[in-house]
């Protein structure tokens, strides 16, 4: 309870920023009213709800957390990453695996942590059927977490080794990103990740799940390619279509590298945060 920590100390501002809200998780209905409970209660003694998210922001003024006039929007920003080379990046996250050049068309990467809000098993599921089709496109995930040992059984009963990568978690994660040629988001729940403006950042063909703040990241058609999330058969089907255009997979690209500059820049969110304080 920060706020109210906060204001036992003296404080006369207290901001908050949001990103996502813990009651929108998977859980117990009894539990979900805890959180929403403890939130409209810390939200009586702060000034101001900074939301990563237009959807954020709604969910906090349809729970009634605080009162309208204390929620605003700020989109996160980044600058610019610097990325390692292709080669350099496909060298050091495939170096245990020994795969030559000739074993694969396209390598699918995505950075996730092993939680079932990821949709790491509907991505499973999706990629059984592309190498169905493709065998020569390879999946990666960059990350790890408690589910690492049911995603491995899964991977091997798809009989999927050679094609579904667990590439473990790395320092920095965005600096491989140049390692993919698409990047995927199967998030069953997302606020507004930095995951997904790295890899526009980059220059990478989105796919993604068009949940949360993710519908106000990516114009779909435009700067990446939508799919209602835990549908694997949908994602599947997105993800070799992609693979066959790849007129379509460059402008996608090119269009979500231009928002991060234009829209999510970090410029833009110091500003905008700045204002807020300084009222």
């Amino acid at each position: 309870m920060g706020s109210l920590a906060g204001r036992a100390a003296g404080i006369k501002k207290i901001i908050y920023t949001v990103h996502g809200f813990v009651f929108n998780e998977p859980m117990p209905g009894w539990q979900k009213w805890s959180y929403k409970f403890a939130e409209k209660f810390s939200g009586r003694f702060k000034d101001k709800l900074i939301c990563v998210s237009e959807f954020d922001r709604s969910t906090g003024i349809k729970n009634r957390i605080v009162p309208t006039e204390k929620l605003i929007t700020i989109h996160n920003g980044i600058a610019q990453p610097n990325f390692l080379s292709l080669e350099q990046a496909r060298n050091e996250l495939l170096a245990t695996y020994q795969l030559p050049a000739t074993s694969y068309h396209l390598i699918i990467g995505t950075i996730a942590n092993f939680y079932p809000t990821k949709g790491l098993g509907y991505l499973i599921e999706a990629a059984k059927l592309v190498c169905e089709k493709n065998d020569k496109i390879i999946f990666g995930v960059i990350g790890d977490g408690p589910n690492k040992s049911k995603l491995t059984a899964e991977i091997k009963n798809q009989q999927l080794e050679k094609n579904f990568l667990l590439l473990g978690s790395k320092q920095n994660a965005w600096r491989y990103l140049k390692a993919f040629d698409f990047y995927i988001c199967s998030s069953v729940k997302e606020g507004f990740p930095y995951s997904i403006l790295e890899a526009m950042a980059a220059g990478l063909p989105l796919v993604s799940t068009n949940v949360g703040g993710i519908l106000e990241m990516i114009e779909n058609k435009k700067s990446g390619l939508l799919v209602k999330p835990a549908e694997p058969k949908e994602l599947a089907e997105v993800i070799l279509e992609l693979s066959q255009n790849k007129n379509l997979a460059a402008a996608l690209g090119r269009q979500a590298a231009m928002a991060v500059k234009e829209k999510f820049n970090l410029e833009k969110m110091i500003a905008e945060t700045k204002k807020v304080y300084q009222v």
